[in-house]
């Protein structure tokens, strides 16, 4: 479909040109005003504690947004609900070669990435982007499992990312411990929010970087580029 002008003003983050669109839709009990507006904030969940994160519906919106496309939703109470993801169509089509083998960003040799977040689709997400930059990626959404990922080969890995809150475990304590074992290796920590005293907390244990959380996956490798570059 072409997107005129005028047609781009009622939906965000979209400029006028020639896009794919998808539609999403149930036939739901739909959506308040008030959840309406906050369904792409981060964190922002209807779900109890420990049933959902409030991250799913914010990282779509943040992958379309960084790949020059746009998602809106359309809801009100007892008309379900419909979600619109618009994807740019390139001007012309790429001629098919051979497939390059991925390379890691400039400066930064192919390392070896322990991930882990207890988000199932996070981790895929993390380990398909990192992998296309050349890096070997073991993920993991139970951090006690990581961490004896780590203990069985704590030479085996030069970097470890990890969430900060997580169930059984939280990523300073993982952090803690992952370091016990191999002073020095960087870790990194992705959070929406830490308190002052566990900021503090993870500099003093040796903690590389906290990553603002959600991010663009391009924030990740600007930092992996940082503290992995010779």
């Amino acid at each position: 479909m072409d997107l005129a002008a005028d047609d781009t003003q009622s939906i965000p983050d979209v400029h006028p040109g020639r896009y794919v669109r998808l539609m999403v839709t149930d036939d739901g009990p739909g959506m308040e005003e008030s959840v309406l507006t906050r369904v792409f904030d981060p964190f922002f969940t209807t779900k109890g504690p420990g049933v959902g994160t409030g991250l799913g519906l914010s990282i779509v919106h943040s992958l379309m947004r960084a790949h020059a496309g746009a998602v809106t939703v359309h809801s009100a109470p007892g008309t379900g609900t419909a979600f619109r993801l618009y994807f740019p169509v390139g001007s012309g089509a790429a001629i098919a070669g051979p497939a390059e083998p991925a390379r890691p960003a400039a400066g930064v040799h192919a390392r070896r990435v322990l991930f882990v977040d207890d988000e199932p689709d996070l981790v895929a997400l993390h380990e398909r982007s990192l992998a296309r930059g050349g890096h070997t990626v073991s993920g993991h959404t139970d951090p006690r499992a990581a961490l004896a990922r780590f203990r069985a080969d704590p030479e085996g890995f030069d970097v470890v990312v990890t969430d900060l809150s997580m169930p059984g475990m939280s990523g300073l304590e993982l952090a803690r411990e992952i370091l016990a074992l191999r002073p020095g290796i960087p870790v990194l920590i992705a959070t929406g929010y830490i308190p002052p005293e566990e900021r503090a907390e993870a500099e003093a244990i040796g903690v590389r970087a906290i990553l603002p959380k959600p991010s663009p996956i391009a924030r990740l490798r600007e930092v992996l580029a940082e503290v992995l570059a010779d």
